[in-house]
């Protein structure tokens, strides 16, 4: 398996657009995202990545897909 590059400091998800920057704590980091308050990032650092998940990460909790789901949408990205 391959690894994504990453460029430093760029994220999928915007979190300087609710104020959750980079010095901010992991937890409240993941009570933005668990409010569904984080937008995606418009840079698009992974765009195959990010085209792929968009869908994913917006989604109600109910329609996500499960991990093996989520295993096979990653993985076509990586081919």
């Amino acid at each position: 398996m391959s690894f994504l590059p990453v460029r430093a400091g760029v994220r999928p998800l915007d979190y300087k657009a609710v104020g959750t920057g980079s010095g901010a704590s992991v937890e409240a980091m993941r009570a933005a995202i668990a409010q569904r308050a984080v937008p995606m990032s418009t840079s698009m650092p992974w765009p195959a990545l990010q085209v792929r998940l968009q869908d994913v990460l917006l989604a109600d909790p109910e329609d996500r897909p499960t991990a093996a789901e989520l295993t096979e949408l990653v993985a076509v990205v990586d081919r």
